[in-house]
């Protein structure tokens, strides 16, 4: 991805793009995505999506990197009620429900 978004259009505009990547891979099961499908499944034009990631492969990049930021969040909070109950057990349970998603 190109500079982090200044302004909350550009974030809004990247956030658009990586949830179209989602649902599309998540439709199609595979990870094949061309810019005017990401485009069209996002609601903006073809050169926005090129503005802000090189190729479709950053895309990929982006979701990912969304992801294993949603994992981490998860992780925290489990840790933090886990800790705080002092459950073990629970914790481990958790953490595997967590990682089969």
């Amino acid at each position: 991805m190109r500079t982090p978004p200044q302004q909350e259009r550009g974030r809004r505009s990247i956030d658009a793009i990586v949830d179209a990547a989602e649902h599309l891979i998540d439709v199609r099961g595979q990870v094949t995505l061309s810019a005017h499908e990401l485009a069209a499944a996002a609601g903006i034009s073809v050169g926005r999506v090129y503005y802000w990631f090189p190729d479709m492969s950053s895309v990929v990049a982006a979701l990912c990197e969304r992801g294993l930021e949603r994992l981490g969040e998860h992780f925290g909070q489990v840790l933090d009620e886990s800790v705080a109950s002092a459950d073990r057990a629970r914790f481990v349970s958790r953490m595997a429900d967590l990682v089969v998603e």
